[in-house]
């Protein structure tokens, strides 16, 4: 009789139970590692939605805004970014607002956030930013928005959103609230 090399049954569910519980205690930490990633990556693409709008506004020496948009073929009367925005240049008369008419041009469309996240404006007057031909932004103050989750509180899942009339864009990490 040949001696078998292996795990009893007995073993093997101590085993799996072991893993489970490391599993567990785990899986908490791996779904604020994902949502933390989700909220990085979708602020930088609003930043880079601000670099381009500023940096087209440096190339063509002509004003160029951006607005959110639920359509990417128009603005929307909201200072809700979360449905998307488009870049544009603003040449008409309809300063902040996208006219075809006016011989704007869209540059660039970015669609509806992934995930639950919400991206408003700390002013609901703020309803577009606009970049003049030397790059600064046509606001009297420094644009605000904040991009967190809905329901999100005591983590590190909220980024501030600041652009200066200089036109420079600052990013600071923050609780929710």
């Amino acid at each position: 009789m040949r001696n078998e090399h292996g795990f009893s049954l007995v073993e093997l569910m101590i085993a799996l139970t072991l893993a489970v519980i490391l599993l567990a205690l785990a899986t908490p930490s791996w779904l604020d590692l994902i949502q933390n990633n989700r909220i990085t990556s979708q602020a930088q693409e609003f930043i880079r939605s601000l670099h381009l709008a500023r940096s087209e506004a440096l190339k063509r020496g002509t004003a160029v805004a951006i607005c959110p948009s639920s359509t990417g073929t128009a603005c929307t009367d909201s200072s809700d970014w979360s449905q998307g925005w488009i870049v544009f240049s603003d040449i008409g008369g309809t300063i902040g607002a996208y006219d075809s008419s006016a011989n704007d041009e869209i540059i660039n469309v970015h669609g509806e956030l992934e995930g639950n996240l919400r991206l408003n404006s700390s002013d609901a007057g703020d309803k577009f930013i606009r970049f003049d031909e030397k790059g600064a932004s046509r606001k009297s103050g420094n644009l605000d928005l904040v991009l967190d989750y809905s329901g999100c509180s005591g983590k590190k899942h909220r980024r501030d959103i600041r652009v200066t009339t200089t036109g420079n864009v600052q990013t600071e990490v923050q609780t929710c609230p």
